[in-house]
């Protein structure tokens, strides 16, 4: 949400995704909640279910540092912050390896992650391009010429189109 709502602010549907965001928000706080009270297998492979040793291995870990500061994005001034949820993603990996699912099943579900990995990273890198162009679209050099962006046009007919004219906004 974050690279949307920094790249689309001007945008008169963005209202409908900050609402969304806001939910998304209240059950990443009650996965922080619950994780409180999930338990976890020791080094020795025992599963700890004492609630105080949960939260004091919770507390300690670098997982609670991540989601403790991502919750900081709540505030308007420090958005930033909730890129770091997008780290809870990368332990998608970690699940995969534990599961006691069959190989095939794991399989897939490691191919699942990849995909979404690099749907992820076509998402912010296209919304991070998207931001750059916003900002850039009126700039222009000491002599008056735009510094606004063109793709290479030698790959569609061109002068049939009005694909990339300057009346054109973003």
């Amino acid at each position: 949400m974050i690279p949307v709502e920094i790249s689309f602010t001007e945008e008169s549907w963005i209202h409908y995704l900050v609402d969304f965001n806001l939910v998304v928000d209240c059950v990443f706080i009650v996965d922080i909640i619950v994780m409180f009270f999930t338990s976890f297998l020791d080094i020795s492979g025992k599963e700890i279910k004492d609630s105080l040793l949960i939260a004091k291995a919770y507390t300690k870990s670098r997982r609670f540092v991540t989601d403790f500061c991502s919750l900081l994005s709540l505030h308007p001034s420090l958005q930033l912050f909730g890129f770091l949820k997008m780290l809870r993603v990368f332990r998608l990996g970690s699940i995969i390896k534990r599961s006691t699912a069959a190989p095939l099943v794991k399989q897939i579900a490691e191919l699942c992650k990849i995909s979404f990995y690099l749907i992820l990273w076509l998402h912010v890198s296209g919304c991070f391009l998207w931001y750059v162009l916003k900002i850039s679209k009126d700039m222009t050099d000491d002599e008056g010429t735009p510094l606004m962006w063109y793709p290479p046009l030698n790959w569609l007919n061109f002068e049939d189109t009005t694909l990339f004219d300057d009346e054109i906004g973003f």
